[in-house]
């Protein structure tokens, strides 16, 4: 039945619907678990520096196993991978649901993050493996548009769930989708049609996988303990140095071996290198403003999390109406166009946010409330276009056998981004209040007024932060422009 499927001329729909699953629980497990971490902390009577693990261990593990996912796709076929990682993810998600305590959910969510390495890096290569050329970018905007369905979904059914049914409840739903989507890929998914040039018969880089796990995690974690102590000393300067020669060695290594982990002379392509510099600062400047944006409605405007994580659900809107247009536009006009584009959008849409203040007597709630929307739906539309049309102009520039591995590579830049956003924002943020005595109002930012010294310097250390990212977007839209069209793509008929 499954090879009766594949020469179906719907094939490429099937596999699309299945790739969905995952991409829903990715986007889903994006945003559901952030909004739990309040609940999470009570309930285990937990410290928020603890309690904070349960998000970057799934961060970190994620980019330290999408790397070797990619390989492993490459050379033991990408369903093979695909529905092992879903596995994974589920069981991984169930033991989440069921765990004990605030250390044995952090070591769950580990497990689930290799699963979710494992969904991430053959996504998009086995969407790309059965749609034609011509399609790539509308592709790519399906699958932009149901992450950020899921994406929503972590705002709205998240706080449901946590109100009605317990904090639990967040990573048991991931039971039901889980099977459904492991059943359709046993039974959809045709390893042939999705893997081509399949290398079985070669090693496991594991000296690159070795390096690779000390550069990224050494990076990573030095990264959270510099933004949770304020400094970078002692065991965290440790592991940057740790992190920054693992990953000169990691490249050797690479350079050297018949068959590595990641060819990194995937980088000697321009449109590949230019691809995953693109994607490092787009993913750092949206996280920054994710990260930026919900201290401001809470500390400045006194909102609740969840009123905060509603404020947020405008950008996930754009990107869900813009990423689709993005990828058709693209398939007409080539990504240079789109990918350019939001960069300069993204600079006007900084440049707004910029100006946001406390709500006072020049202004009315009402009226902050909605330049925080307009600003988080205008960014929202400059991501749509972006992600969907970067990512079918820089996996299209490699060849078809090395796509698994260029995929979970750029993945892992996209998490390497978002985790050096968070970083430099956090820092602003935390020197900003620390100069003004603030340290005591970020602990108790749920409760009670803010003073407002700690205000003005939260609003000046923001709109630093901005202004800063405006110059990132303004590069990221050079790079894009000098990258040219791409590969030509025909028009369909």
């Amino acid at each position: 039945m499954p090879n009766d499927l594949s020469q179906s001329p719907h094939y490429k729909w099937w596999v699309l619907a299945v790739v969905q699953c995952s991409i829903l629980l990715v986007g889903l497990d994006s945003t559901i678990v952030n909004l739990a971490l309040p609940t999470i902390t009570r309930h285990f009577h937990s410290s928020v520096h603890l309690s904070q693990w349960v998000v970057s261990a799934y961060f970190i593990t994620t980019a330290l196993a999408l790397p070797a996912a990619g390989r492993l796709a490459d050379m033991l076929g990408r369903k093979t991978v695909f529905v092992g990682g879903f596995a994974v993810f589920t069981i991984g998600s169930v033991l989440c649901g069921l765990a004990p305590s605030v250390e044995a959910l952090i070591a769950m969510r580990v497990l689930q993050a290799i699963g979710g390495a494992a969904l991430l890096a053959n996504s998009n290569v086995i969407t790309l493996a059965v749609f034609p050329f011509e399609q790539h970018g509308m592709a790519m905007g399906v699958n932009g548009t149901v992450f950020a369905l899921g994406y929503a979904l972590g705002y709205t059914l998240g706080g449901y769930f946590i109100h009605a049914l317990g904090w639990r409840s967040i990573f048991l739903v991931n039971l039901p989708i889980g099977i459904l989507a492991i059943l359709l890929g046993l039974f959809v998914l045709v390893e042939a049609r999705i893997t081509p040039g399949k290398k079985s018969g070669q090693v496991f880089d594991y000296t690159g996988a070795i390096f690779s796990v000390l550069a990224i995690g050494g990076l990573m974690v030095s990264l959270e303990g510099w933004v949770t102590e304020g400094q970078l000393g002692g065991i965290n300067l440790m592991l940057l140095m740790i992190g920054v020669a693992s990953m000169a060695l990691f490249i050797a290594a690479e350079l050297r071996n018949p068959s590595p982990m990641l060819d990194v002379r995937l980088f000697r392509l321009p449109l590949f290198s230019i691809g995953t510099s693109t994607r490092l600062l787009y993913n750092g400047i949206v996280a920054s403003c994710a990260f930026v944006i919900p201290f401001y409605t809470q500390l400045a405007l006194g909102y609740t999390p969840l009123q905060s994580g509603m404020i947020m659900l405008p950008y996930s809107m754009a990107l869900a109406v813009c990423g689709p247009l993005a990828g058709r536009l693209s398939d007409r006009f080539g990504s240079r166009l789109m990918t350019t584009g939001s960069f300069v959008s993204g600079c006007l849409a900084l440049l707004w946010l910029s100006t946001l203040k406390a709500a006072g007597p020049g202004s009315t709630a009402d009226d902050t409330l909605f330049k925080v929307i307009a600003g988080m739906f205008f960014l929202g539309g400059t991501s749509g276009f972006f992600v969907s049309p970067n990512n079918s102009i820089t996996l299209d520039s490699v060849p078809p056998s090395a796509t698994g591995s260029a995929s979970g590579c750029l993945w892992c830049v996209g998490f390497l981004g978002s985790a050096l956003g968070t970083a430099f924002s956090a820092a602003m943020l935390h020197h900003g209040l620390s100069d003004a005595g603030g340290k005591a109002a970020l602990q108790e930012k749920l409760h009670g007024a803010l003073d407002p010294v700690v205000a003005a310097s939260l609003l000046h250390a923001q709109t630093q932060v901005f202004y800063i990212l405006l110059i990132f977007s303004a590069a990221g839209g050079i790079l894009c422009f000098m990258r040219g069209s791409g590969p030509h793509k025909k028009k369909t008929t």
